[in-house]
């Protein structure tokens, strides 16, 4: 049942935006379909592979990429800038590389959603939209008209596919960073491009010092036991960063 439900989550999204090719784990690296991701430090080159879950293209050639993942894991931009869970990035600059443009990356969760109907009459139609609820897209995506057509579609009221809604103002995210203009998205890339190149300094120059996630709003802290030992979390400030919009 739940690989029903995932498998035709995935072609009703497909079915409702405009993808021109679907090129679903796709490797980059030396013997992969795209070339490996090539930082260049001082002294010497680092060259990192991968396999990417799925990158679609859309109409006008911008590349969209998705990760399927069973846990209930979210796209955050502060974080991401910040140098953590830098998967998706990655991976949107190993399939984009200099010719091709972005136009976003997205979390599809595989999971068995729960839809609680206790309170009120069990409705069929009801269900049904629920369950699409469960598997939206997450992510962060260009505001751009095209770019939104060709990943939700027509839609009315709320989108099925991502945290979209259309209003008399236009469309707006429903979720935290579902649109960027695209200056924005470009300074996301270069503040996580600089992240990779320090991380790729630190392991070349030996450097593993312990730094658990800290950004402005969250920390790994929370949840050590040893935090007034180490005072990790009062000595180190963290990582802020703020995008105008």
């Amino acid at each position: 049942a739940i690989c029903r439900q995932v498998c035709w989550s995935a072609v009703e999204q497909v079915r409702a935006g405009q993808i021109a090719a679907i090129s679903p784990e796709a490797a980059f690296g030396r013997r992969g379909v795209l070339p490996p991701l090539v930082i260049e430090l001082k002294d010497r080159s680092v060259l990192i592979e991968g396999i990417i879950d799925r990158v679609d293209q859309l109409s006008d050639g911008r590349i969209k990429i998705i990760d399927y993942k069973t846990g209930n894991e979210s796209f955050d931009v502060v974080e991401a800038a910040c140098g953590y869970r830098l998967q998706l990035m990655l991976y949107l600059q190993a399939a984009c590389g200099s010719e091709r443009k972005p136009a976003g990356v997205f979390y599809f969760r595989i999971r068995d959603p729960i839809v609680d109907f206790s309170h009120q009459e069990l409705d069929e139609e009801k269900l049904e939209n629920e369950i699409r609820k469960a598997f939206k897209l997450d992510g962060v995506m260009i505001d751009d008209p095209q770019v939104i057509h060709d990943i939700a579609g027509d839609f009315t009221g709320y989108s099925k596919i991502v945290p979209l809604q259309k209003t008399k103002e236009g469309i707006k995210s429903t979720g935290r960073d579902g649109l960027m203009a695209e200056e924005d998205f470009a300074k996301l890339r270069e503040a996580v491009a600089a992240r990779v190149r320090q991380a790729c300094e630190d392991l070349t120059a030996g450097r593993i010092d312990i730094h658990p996630m800290k950004t402005k709003d969250r920390s790994a802290c929370t949840y050590c036991d040893y935090k007034g030992i180490c005072r990790f979390d009062t000595v180190f400030e963290g990582c802020s960063y703020n995008i105008v919009r």
